[in-house]
């Protein structure tokens, strides 16, 4: 088995530095995982590697316009940055990071707040697939003892409706969760800790509409219309509808309730017309070929 590419980490924070010009290069030191990209979350970005501070850096391994390609080189095209790095985020920010976890858009990070316990940072971007800028969702959880494993659970039924059938090959990408959340069930993650372990759901967008609902006794509540406004119209009222529509006799009262969210916040009936999407902002993968421009979120 031959090697095919490589890159030592000072050339990695290298080059993210020139895409984080603004960070200081310690914070792109001292990768503390790594995890391959499934060609059905992403054709260009292969892999992906979280530093002990959170930050998430992406890679390449062909060039842009040949996805098909063996790989053959090894590129930084985009790096991530945790909360807390902005002027407006919350000064608490992930730090000491000794365990990790992605997939599906979705990173697990536990941080060591003592010798006997964690804070488990969960970031998505589920809820926002289509947003522009990239929006991520965060949520974080004490966890008893030192973090061993963090790991997603798997149903077996990744491709669901759209799996093989008759021998066929499984699609090329998969639709976000706000496209099929209405049969998926949600992701399940096991934490393994010094003092046992933990399951965690992760909410999907229906899975927390459901919860401003009960949490506070109906619509009528600056929550549910700020839930409107977060994921826009058109995302928020495809969302209700779910849950308007379950015929479960535990949704039976969210049901109403969802129903008068629709109309009191769901806007008018209007027609857009679709716009083509600018693609002449390209910039180069070091080393050849054509790759989106770097940035950094």
């Amino acid at each position: 088995m031959g090697r095919v590419s490589w890159m030592n980490q000072s050339t990695i924070v290298q080059y993210a530095a020139r895409i984080a010009s603004s960070i200081d290069r310690s914070n792109f030191k001292s990768i503390v995982h790594i995890s391959a990209v499934p060609n059905t979350d992403s054709t260009n970005v292969h892999l992906v590697a979280i530093t002990q501070t959170g930050v998430r850096m992406y890679f390449t391994t062909s060039y842009f316009n040949q996805p098909q390609a063996r790989p053959s080189i090894l590129a930084l095209v985009h790096v991530r940055l945790p909360p807390g790095f902005t002027a407006t985020a919350a000064p608490q920010r992930p730090t000491n990071i000794h365990s990790a976890f992605y997939g599906k858009g979705s990173t697990l990070l536990a941080s060591s707040q003592a010798e006997d316990s964690d804070m488990l940072w969960c970031l998505s971007t589920d809820t926002f697939p289509f947003q522009i800028p990239l929006m991520e969702t965060q949520i974080t959880l004490g966890i008893d003892g030192r973090t061993w494993v963090l790991t997603e659970v798997s149903d077996g039924e990744d491709f669901g409706i759209f799996g093989p059938k008759n021998g066929a090959a499984p699609p090329k990408s998969l639709p976000p969760v706000v496209v099929n959340q209405h049969w998926l069930p949600p992701k399940r993650y096991v934490v393994l800790s010094a003092q046992g372990s933990y399951l965690l759901n992760q909410l999907r967008p229906v899975d927390q509409l459901r919860q401003l609902l009960l949490s506070n006794g109906g619509p009528d509540c600056e929550e549910v219309e700020a839930f409107f406004k977060l994921l826009r119209e058109e995302q928020a009222c495809a969302t209700c509808l779910i849950l308007a529509c379950s015929k479960a006799a535990s949704d039976q009262e969210v049901s109403e309730w969802a129903t008068r969210a629709f109309f009191r916040f769901g806007g008018e009936a209007q027609f857009a017309f679709p716009v083509a999407p600018d693609i002449t902002n390209m910039g180069q993968v070091p080393g050849g070929g054509p790759n989106p421009q770097y940035c950094v979120l």
